[in-house]
């Protein structure tokens, strides 16, 4: 049987995105290349481009989705990821901590 090697804030750190990010680090995770843009371009909805692409940000970042990754996304990456793809700054939701939180369904795209 495995030994606990985390502290539980350490674990707890594993499982959250950063709530501010550099404009460095947002370039280096979150930039979509040509290749991309053309798989995000497959979704159908705006809010499906931008959740789609917004998790490649993530998954780059982090190199995996942690627990309810989607509720923890900050306001930054989502604008970053929205600039690039063209679409209306509404396609998330600020949630009680200033996060953004994306949709299932976006009227604004």
């Amino acid at each position: 049987m495995p030994a606990d090697f985390l502290t539980a804030l350490e674990r707890q750190r594993y499982q959250t995105l950063p709530a501010d990010l550099r404009e460095e680090d947002l370039q280096a995770s979150c930039w979509l290349t040509p290749a991309d843009q053309q798989l995000v371009a497959q979704q159908r909805r705006g809010s499906n481009r931008l959740g789609f692409a917004v998790q490649l940000g993530v998954l780059r970042l982090l190199g995996y989705l942690p627990p309810e990754w989607y509720r923890q996304v900050p306001g930054s990456l989502v604008q970053f990821v929205a600039r690039q793809l063209d679409l209306a700054q509404g396609c998330s939701k600020p949630t009680a901590s200033g996060r953004r939180r994306l949709p299932s369904t976006c009227a604004y795209c």
